[in-house]
């Protein structure tokens, strides 16, 4: 019952902020749950080819990219904290983030936006929750 709330709960924030394009990701579990490493390291080169532009080598949104608007900030992915679970990470790749980042849907496979996740969350200095969001 109470996972059942929090996912209505979460449902409802999505669709009233415009994010339910997120939903499917919300509501997932990690497909690489036990094999986080295998995954990381599947996802290393998606985030060389197609992330280190803007987050940089490091991933602490310190890339080159001059096309992004200086009034807004690049995540830092090393600072990433329990306070958003893999899922919803998987969810901000696969859809991305207004003007700043681009949506990856259509562009990686759903099995690449869970390497790339994985990949983060083993970059992240800071505790990141691999339970999914309920």
């Amino acid at each position: 019952m109470k996972k059942t709330s929090a996912i209505l709960l979460t449902a409802l924030f999505l669709i009233s902020c415009s994010h339910f394009r997120m939903l499917p990701y919300i509501t997932s579990e990690n497909p690489y749950k036990g094999q986080e490493a295998t995954a990381a390291t599947l996802g290393k080169p998606l985030f060389v080819e197609h992330c280190v532009r803007c987050h940089g080598v490091s991933g602490m949104g310190d890339g080159d990219d001059l096309t992004v608007p200086l009034d807004k900030q690049i995540a830092d992915l090393t600072d990433i904290s329990s306070e958003k679970p893999i899922n919803v990470l998987a969810a901000r790749i696969a859809v991305g983030k207004g003007d700043v980042m681009p949506a990856f849907r259509g562009i990686f496979t759903e099995d690449q936006i869970w390497q790339l996740a994985n990949y983060i969350v083993s970059i992240s200095v800071l505790p990141f929750s691999q339970e999914e969001s309920s």
